[in-house]
């Protein structure tokens, strides 16, 4: 019997290690993936998006990271769409009034 405990401890411990290694792995290479595409925003505005206006084709770029990003972070904190709401609301406002 305590075979038995031993070996199905190990391999609890063998799948939570292999999951936490996969997991941090996903992680870093999803960030370092938002953090090359920050980077070469300049280039990717430049041969994506119309050239007529270089701002409006920077500004676009921006646009689709900041959208990736959001989705990233909303679907690990429950609060990001509450609080993007809620900034978007008051800075309307400012605007308005």
């Amino acid at each position: 019997m305590s075979s038995a405990l031993q070996t199905e401890s190990q391999v609890t411990k063998k799948a939570r290690t292999r999951a936490v290694t996969l997991a941090t792995l996903g992680n870093v290479m999803e960030w370092y993936d938002f953090t090359v595409y920050g980077f070469l925003a300049l280039a990717i505005s430049a041969n994506f998006f119309p050239g007529s206006d270089p701002n409006a084709a920077l500004l676009s770029t921006f646009a689709v990271f900041g959208v990736g990003l959001w989705r990233v972070l909303s679907g690990r904190l429950s609060w990001v769409p509450w609080w993007t709401v809620r900034v978007a609301s008051s800075s309307c406002c400012y605007q308005c009034f």
